[in-house]
């Protein structure tokens, strides 16, 4: 609180409440190029910074860094629409405290990344080149899966952009698994052919650990550019899942005995054809490294439905062919 005393002795001192705060931030570079949805900032006094302004286009902070320490943080734009297009932008900050600071400032945006066509969630189709070697025993051509076995994946990829061209000398590929826990998982080495300065194929080989540390998930790869940096993260839209080989299903009165293998990779059981769900009955396994499951007030075998672990959304799958 400030005081403010008067002359005179009937004057009676006046108190006025104050807030004080740091000196606002000071940026030392902004990470931004054409086309960016996002820009990143480093700055001192960052830890400020609630969201951003960019020439009148609104940018939140990244959750994922919200308690970072490192000086830099990312802000997103809340309308996936937007982009940078300008040479040059201007940034007002909102800081904590309901404070706005207008930057003096404006700063340069670097040539554009590289980009690829891609749906609005920045996800790109694959092309199955090997499908495991026994035909699955369920179609699921119609979902965006794949089968764990999946040896080679390839995806055909353009350019969004109009201010750059692929050039081999200049590009690899890095790749991640999506929500991975663990950011040292074994990498993959991904080929790639330009077939154009428009276009590049690009080529995915797994071995049988690298597909386990697929199940379930989807993966994710971006384009490095010597010259113009790296593109955003693109996800293949297909999940990559694990199905039941199921051998047979014999019923005697209200119990039946499912057997096969990989009966785990079943998530959900129905009884009556898919209108009520529950979790799947315990599975046992036996020396010959069959699996079997025993499945109680069955009232009509032919209504016995049951969903994948990996990939619950399909529709509900028959135990037999």
């Amino acid at each position: 609180n400030l005081e403010i005393q008067a002359f005179g002795n009937a004057q009676q001192p006046q108190i006025i409440p104050l807030n004080l705060y740091p000196a606002p931030p000071k940026i030392t570079k902004l990470f931004v190029h054409k086309g960016d949805k996002q820009v990143t900032l480093e700055a001192t006094g960052i830890e400020q910074i609630t969201s951003v302004i960019v020439d009148g286009k609104t940018a939140n902070l990244l959750t994922t860094e919200q308690y970072s320490s490192t000086g830099k943080r990312t802000f997103v734009f809340t309308d996936p629409g937007d982009r940078i297009l300008s040479k040059s932008v201007s940034i007002k900050m909102h800081l904590d405290g309901n404070r706005t600071y207008k930057y003096p400032d404006e700063f340069p945006v670097e040539p554009s990344r590289p980009a690829i066509e891609s749906d609005p969630q920045g996800e790109v189709v694959a092309e199955v080149l090997r499908p495991a070697a026994v035909k699955p025993q369920f179609d699921l051509s119609e979902y965006p899966v794949a089968p764990i076995e999946t040896n080679v994946i390839t995806v055909k990829v353009k350019t969004a952009l109009t201010d750059f061209s692929f050039q081999t000398e200049n590009i690899t590929i890095e790749t991640r698994i999506e929500n991975s826990p663990n950011p040292q998982e074994p990498l993959l080495d991904p080929k790639f052919e330009v077939l154009d300065s428009l276009n590049m194929r690009i080529l995915f080989n797994f071995d049988e650990n690298y597909q386990q540390l697929l199940a379930g998930r989807r993966l994710q790869f971006r384009i490095k550019d010597a010259i113009r940096g790296d593109s955003d993260w693109y996800t293949i839209k297909q999940t990559f899942v694990r199905a039941p080989k199921i051998g047979s299903v014999i019923c005697k009165g209200e119990e039946c005995t499912i057997s096969g293998d990989g009966l785990d990779y079943i998530g959900q059981i129905s009884l009556d054809g898919g209108s009520v769900w529950q979790p799947p009955f315990q599975v046992q396994l036996a020396q010959t490294g069959k699996s079997s499951m025993i499945v109680t007030g069955v009232n009509d075998k032919k209504l016995l439905r049951f969903k994948l672990r990996d990939y619950p959304n399909t529709r509900p799958l028959f135990f037999q062919r």
